[in-house]
C-alpha cells in the first residue's frame, strides 16, 4: 500500500496530471484515480463507497460530479486517513474530499493548519474571501477559504482559483478542495455549493 506525508503532494499531483477535455458544450476535468487500498476501510455497495472507520460513504455521482475510482488514496497505516476524488463532466474543475482523524485539534486550528499549508506550498497564494459557510443536506456549519494561485491545471500553467472548507463530523474532520481556473469562478461556483450541500455526512 502507497501511503502519501502529505495531502498537499497528492492535490498538485492532481492538478498537474488534469487535462481539459472537450465535451460537446463543457469542458471535463479529469483527476487523477487513487490507486492504494487499505482492505478494511472500505466496501463498495450499489456503486457507493463506504470509508468504515469514519462511516462516511460516496456516491458515485453527485450532481455534475463524477467519482474517481473505488479505491482510497491512504495517509497513514490505519487507513483512517483518506482521500478520494471528483471530477466535473461539465467544467474544468475537480474537488478531493478528504476524511481523517480529529486527534484532538479544535476545528479552527485545523482550518489555520490548512490555510498555512497552501500559502507554504503556492508562493503567491493569496486569499481572496473567508469565512463560514454551510454544508450537507442537514446545511451544518463549516469554515471556508477561497484563495487564488498559479498551479499547472488543464495542461497548463495558470491562474487557479481554490476554496477550502474544513468541517467537523464526530471525531473526523472533513477537508474540501475545490479547484478550477480562475475564469471559471461564475460556473464553478455554483457547482461547488450543490456539490458541498448534496454530499451527506454520517448522521451521530
Amino acid at each position: 500500500m502507497m501511503i502519501f506525508k502529505s495531502r498537499i503532494q497528492v492535490h498538485q499531483i492532481v492538478l498537474r496530471l488534469t487535462l481539459a477535455l472537450c465535451l460537446g458544450a463543457g469542458l471535463a476535468a479529469p483527476v487523477i484515480a487513487a490507486t492504494s487500498s487499505h482492505a478494511p476501510t472500505f466496501s463498495t455497495a450499489q456503486s457507493a463507497v463506504t470509508h468504515a472507520p469514519s462511516g462516511f460513504l460516496f456516491p458515485l455521482q453527485i450532481g455534475n460530479f463524477q467519482r474517481v475510482g473505488t479505491r482510497f488514496q491512504t495517509y497513514n497505516t490505519e487507513g483512517t486517513d483518506v482521500s478520494i476524488g471528483y471530477n466535473s463532466t461539465q467544467l474544468p474543475m475537480v474537488i478531493t474530499v478528504y476524511v481523517y482523524p480529529v486527534n484532538g485539534q479544535l476545528l479552527a486550528n485545523e482550518f489555520i493548519s490548512k490555510q498555512n499549508e497552501i500559502r507554504q506550498h503556492y508562493s503567491d497564494a493569496h486569499l481572496d474571501s473567508s469565512g463560514n459557510v454551510l454544508v450537507t443536506p442537514e446545511q451544518l456549519k463549516a469554515l471556508s477559504a477561497r484563495y487564488h494561485f498559479h498551479a499547472n491545471f488543464a495542461g497548463k500553467y495558470q491562474l487557479v482559483s481554490s476554496q477550502l472548507v474544513v468541517g467537523q463530523s464526530g471525531d473526523y474532520f472533513v477537508e474540501y478542495r475545490i479547484t478550477y481556473p480562475a475564469d471559471w469562478q461564475t460556473y464553478a461556483d455554483m457547482d461547488a455549493i450543490y456539490f458541498t450541500s448534496a454530499f451527506d455526512w454520517p448522521k451521530p
